[in-house]
């Protein structure tokens, strides 16, 4: 029997346990030779030395397993994982991983040779950097999507665009918290919550181009047509009309003004 269990460690990991068995099976022997012999006393030596090889043979059979699992998550949190680690945006993931690794490696070890303890440890270890990967994608398009968000802010802070941009400042407020929750989500390991937003936050650089665009237009044109025409022509009862008119659309443009989506302006 023991060469039967010693031919399963082909690491010799587990010589000295297996070598345990050794004293109470040559007791056994000694038992068995007696004049005249003790084969009772034989038979409990004997029986000590099964306990050993049927206690160790189950770890052995599990410890190839074990080794190739833990190799693999070795590879992840010291090489895969690390390569992917953006702007450390799943350190705290790698360093806890890394953490229970080494734990299922003590447990695993000599003496105690706890793989099903080792194995639990990995388990933890591997929804840890299962999570951590799909973080580590999802950082990819949330960097890309950021870069949007702060050229909106770019934008909306050159000094040539400053009247329109104070006429959007929920718009500003908007982009500044969609800039400050996503580090924060970034920060608490909530990778999908910092998507969510950075895609919004993304997709508003269009709207935002827009806006600045046409805000300025319009606040051109009314410089042009009110403030400068309009001027010119006031008092004028020939122009009566016309100046009733422009004060209705200038009523509109005010309003429209007013409003945090400057695609509205029509003038």
């Amino acid at each position: 029997m023991r060469a039967n269990v010693a031919g399963h460690d082909g690491t010799g990991t587990f010589a000295a346990e297996i070598a345990k068995a050794d004293p109470p099976a040559a007791a056994a022997e000694a038992a068995s030779k007696k004049a005249p012999p003790d084969f009772a006393e034989a038979r409990t030596k004997l029986d000590a030395a099964i306990a050993v090889m049927e206690a160790i043979l189950p770890k052995i059979m599990a410890y190839g397993p074990w080794k190739t699992h833990v190799d693999a998550a070795k590879i992840l949190v010291d090489t895969t994982l690390p390569g992917v680690n953006t702007d450390n945006c799943i350190l705290a993931q790698i360093t806890d991983a890394k953490a229970l690794v080494t734990a299922a490696e003590g447990l695993a070890a000599s003496p105690g040779f706890d793989i099903a303890g080792g194995e639990a440890k990995l388990a933890a270890a591997k929804a840890i950097t299962d999570a951590a990967a799909e973080d580590a994608a999802l950082h990819t398009k949330v960097a890309a999507d950021v870069v949007l968000i702060k050229d909106q802010k770019t934008l909306l802070a050159l000094p040539a665009n400053s009247g329109v941009a104070a006429l959007m400042a929920k718009r500003v407020a908007r982009v500044d918290k969609y800039l400050t929750d996503i580090q924060a989500d970034i920060t608490a390991k909530k990778m999908k919550d910092a998507a969510v937003k950075a895609a919004a936050g993304g997709a508003l650089k269009a709207a935002t181009q827009w806006d600045v665009v046409t805000g300025t237009e319009a606040m051109r044109r009314k410089v042009d047509w009110y403030d400068v025409d309009l001027a010119a022509v006031a008092g004028k009862p020939s122009c009566a009309p016309l100046i009733a008119s422009a004060a209705v659309k200038l009523a509109v443009y005010t309003k429209d003004m007013a409003t945090p989506n400057l695609t509205l302006l029509k003038n």
